[in-house]
């Protein structure tokens, strides 16, 4: 393995792990802001940008895993096992460009959604700060 294929591999999973970063916050509820406008490139009622990002992640990281256990461990037919879970998670990708089934939501983005997919409630609150303290007085 040359070193210009370890670097493009290095490469390729520092873009997935961005990308499973970014879809794992979104999962969890940690970073809502994705929620709150619809892509032009998304046909849902409302966005799934975030799990967009979660599924393309893993699709992204288990290439270059796989490529590495077929270069490095020599074991060719663990590899493409390996190889072959990206194919879901690219499938769940594509999937969420037009909604996603019920069970893969997390519980707060359905019941966003519920209460009406309210824009402003996916923003925290604004820090008191100096405007803040210069209104009380």
């Amino acid at each position: 393995m040359g070193l210009e294929t370890i670097a493009f591999l290095a490469v390729i999973t520092m873009v997935g792990a961005g990308f499973f970063i970014a879809g794992y916050l979104a999962y969890a509820g940690r970073w809502r802001r994705w929620a709150a406008y619809k892509r032009y490139w998304e046909f849902g009622k409302t966005s799934h940008f975030g799990f967009i990002c979660l599924f393309v992640g893993i699709a992204v990281l288990v290439l270059p895993l796989s490529a590495l256990m077929d270069e490095l461990l020599g074991v060719e037919a663990v590899a493409r096992a390996v190889a072959w879970l990206a194919l879901p998670a690219g499938l769940l990708a594509v999937i969420s460009f037009v909604g996603l089934p019920g069970i893969l939501k997390p519980r707060w983005y359905k019941e966003w959604v519920a209460r009406g997919a309210i824009q402003h409630e996916l923003y925290p609150p604004a820090a008191p700060g100096a405007a803040g303290w210069l209104r009380k007085r």
